[in-house]
């Protein structure tokens, strides 16, 4: 099994759930021009001054980084984890959650507070999250550039840094022969020709589809698929939650059906989904299968509460429909 350098954050998170967390009607918002949604967002609204009673407090830890780490350790592979966390309580937790799920931490402590999201989520699994980051949370290029000995893969979900300081590890690291998994956030897209650069430095590619239409200026199937294969990264998925997802490679595109599950929380699905490739990946080189794998652990996450709690640690033989475009 392969030994992974993971990249991104660790953090507390509380999810928040109560019968009276609905959605709205979208017209009582429309009279007097203050709705703020787009077409295709939902609205959720609480009167303000007013007591709302909770059906169930759920406390556990969560981030990017620490998602995914988790994600490797039950799947056999060794993660170690470059993160940041506050000289405080949070610290405790995450490295209590590394300690029992195998994962070799490489955290540094910062005088800041760690991280926290409050995740509102009603019957639906549709949630609101309230972040709170006071800085605590950020690894330097340094701190990174370092721990890159210690694997033979690296999945980078770092959020913060500067597309300059992102191509100065992603060089090392192919400096080093690792395969690279690359989970951009809003600052990797802030300059086109920055992010395109960067891409074409790593092996996978993963984008939601609102950050795919963002980051390419397209919106069409066709114009998206040209976009990114001129990228020339050699897996490039796009996936698009309830509806599953695309992956591009090798001039194919694929396209994995969602299996049909009863959400309950959606979050951590993307984090699943792309360690879950890129195990699937190093384990065996067949991107069919790293899809179908991926598909499989993310569907998996969304029937639990919290962002690890429905990681497999066995990925069942059960076939996902993959349509080749």
């Amino acid at each position: 099994m392969a030994e992974i350098v993971v990249a991104g954050r660790s953090l507390l998170d509380t999810f928040l759930q109560s019968d009276a967390f609905e959605r709205p009607r979208r017209d009582k918002f429309s009279s007097n021009g203050s709705e703020k949604a787009g077409p295709h967002q939902l609205l959720e609204c609480f009167v303000l001054g007013a007591k709302i009673d909770l059906t169930r407090v759920t406390r556990t830890v969560g981030g990017g980084g620490l998602n995914a780490a988790t994600c490797f350790a039950r799947l056999g592979h060794t993660p170690y984890l470059v993160s940041t966390v506050g000289d405080d309580h949070g610290r405790v937790d995450v490295l209590a959650h590394a300690r029992l799920e195998g994962i070799r931490p490489l955290v540094e402590i910062s005088k800041l507070a760690t991280g926290e999201s409050f995740i509102i989520l009603n019957r639906n699994g549709e949630r609101t999250i309230l972040t709170f980051d006071d800085g605590g949370h950020t690894q330097s290029v340094q701190d990174i550039l370092v721990r890159l000995h210690n694997g033979t893969a690296l999945y980078y979900g770092v959020h913060h840094l500067a597309p300059k300081q992102t191509n100065r590890v992603f060089k090392s690291a192919r400096g080093h022969g690792m395969k690279i998994c690359w989970t951009p956030g809003l600052v990797d897209f802030s300059d086109r020709r920055s992010f395109q650069a960067n891409a074409r430095l790593v092996d996978i590619l993963i984008l939601n589809e609102s950050e795919a239409a963002h980051v390419s200026g397209e919106d069409t199937p066709k114009e998206l698929d040209r976009f990114f294969r001129n990228l020339s990264t050699t897996y490039c998925v796009i996936t698009k939650g309830k509806q599953g997802s695309l992956l591009l490679y090798d001039g194919l595109t694929l396209e994995a059906v969602a299996p049909k599950v009863s959400m309950v929380d959606s979050t951590g699905a993307g984090d699943a989904f792309a360690a879950s490739f890129l195990a699937a990946l190093l384990t065996r080189d067949d991107p069919r299968n790293a899809l179908r794998e991926a598909t499989l652990n993310s569907g998996s996450v969304v029937r639990y509460v919290g962002s690890t709690a429905g990681l497999l640690r066995q990925i069942p033989n059960r076939s996902v429909t993959i349509r080749e475009h």
